[in-house]
């Protein structure tokens, strides 16, 4: 049997907790958009490095490694 003065308590206590529940959800999509952001940036910058690198006239470098040498 509720007692009358502990009518409405559970209306309260999510009333308490609604705000931190809702907090921790929208940090939550927060931090995942930061964490897909890393990735996206990462991504790119190993393409364009990798770009450059393809890009590098091998043979007007001044020295070359044997490897290259031999190759030729």
């Amino acid at each position: 049997m509720i007692h009358k003065d502990e009518r409405g308590s559970a209306t309260l206590w999510f009333l308490y907790f609604l705000p931190i529940l809702l907090v921790v959800l929208v940090l939550s999509f927060d931090l995942t958009r930061v964490y897909v952001a890393r990735v996206a940036l990462k991504q790119s910058a190993a393409l364009a490095t990798r770009a450059a690198a393809m890009e590098i006239d091998t043979d007007a470098l001044p020295v070359r490694s044997s490897r290259m040498r031999a190759e030729t």
